[in-house]
């Protein structure tokens, strides 16, 4: 007995003291030190930082892409209307330049802002816009809709006037206007204003005249390169001949819609009124190669 027992406590003794090194055995091979630990995180790091610009990238693609096609279908309700009624879809800004909206866009969450500005002079209802009923035809509008389709994705500042205490650059060119896309007018209203010509004759008809020449011209031809739609930035940078931001975050690219209805993202270099894939004034003489010296 006491030798069984000897035996059966060494073999306790052992069992006892065998076991919990095996289990320490497994533990030290599945845990991870700090050191690997860091190893990791360090490399999740650095994928992340890696992947992270191309996914911004890639989302403001998207962006641009969804943005060509509103302005694609804008366009093409912009010729449409030409078309059926012998005119342009056109009105006047504070300063009586021919454009496709008013002062007195959806403005956000107080879309009766632009009716108490100037006792809502400049305040246009949705539904008598130029281009609502040729976008939403059919549809019953209320005054202050807000119509997604002149929205740009990107569009997250006014470059224009703002509202009576609010700056234009505190609100997206569409809560300011009602759209994020601008008529070109320099086809219409810069170029019309002739150079030499006295003052009395340079007369809003007389532009409208010229205008309406210049655009049944460009029906004829170069329908691919004659710009009718611009992005809210891109229309400051050829009013003021400077290059800046576009919408999409790219320096001097912006998006523009053109006379044939397609819509393409483009260099601009907006010192010139146009260049070899666009142009928003009439190309022949006196205009060719105009730019501000």
């Amino acid at each position: 007995m006491h030798l069984g027992d000897a035996t059966l406590g060494a073999g306790t003794r052992s069992g006892v003291e065998l076991m919990p090194n095996r289990r320490g055995q497994v533990a030290s091979r599945c845990a991870f030190t700090l050191l690997e630990l860091l190893v990791v995180i360090s490399i999740i790091t650095i994928l992340l930082s890696l992947l992270l610009p191309s996914l911004r990238e890639f989302r403001e693609h998207a962006r641009t892409v969804a943005c060509q096609s509103h302005m694609g279908a804008i366009g093409k309700s912009l010729i449409n209307y030409a078309l059926d009624l012998d005119s342009f879809p056109i009105t006047s800004d504070y300063t009586g330049k021919p454009v496709s909206w008013r002062y007195g866009g959806w403005s956000g969450s107080n879309p009766g802002l632009w009716k108490t500005v100037a006792g809502g002079t400049y305040y246009v209802r949705t539904r008598d816009r130029p281009l609502s009923v040729y976008m939403y035809r059919g549809a019953e509008l209320s005054d202050d809709a807000p119509l997604p389709a002149f929205r740009c994705p990107s569009d997250r500042r006014s470059n224009g006037v703002g509202p009576i205490g609010i700056g234009a650059g505190d609100m997206p060119a569409f809560e300011n206007y009602g759209t994020s896309y601008h008529l070109n007018w320099h086809w219409f209203d810069d170029q019309t204003e002739l150079p030499c010509v006295p003052a009395a004759q340079n007369r809003k008809i007389e532009r409208v005249r010229r205008g309406q020449r210049i655009w049944w011209k460009y029906m004829q031809q170069n329908v691919s390169r004659f710009v009718t739609l611009l992005e809210d930035p891109a229309q400051r940078a050829l009013t003021n001949r400077e290059q800046i931001e576009g919408n999409h975050r790219k320096y001097s690219k912006h998006n523009f819609a053109f006379l044939d209805g397609h819509a393409e993202y483009l260099y601009a270099d907006t010192q010139y009124l146009h260049q070899r894939d666009w142009t928003v004034v009439d190309e022949t003489p006196p205009y060719k190669d105009w730019r501000v010296d």
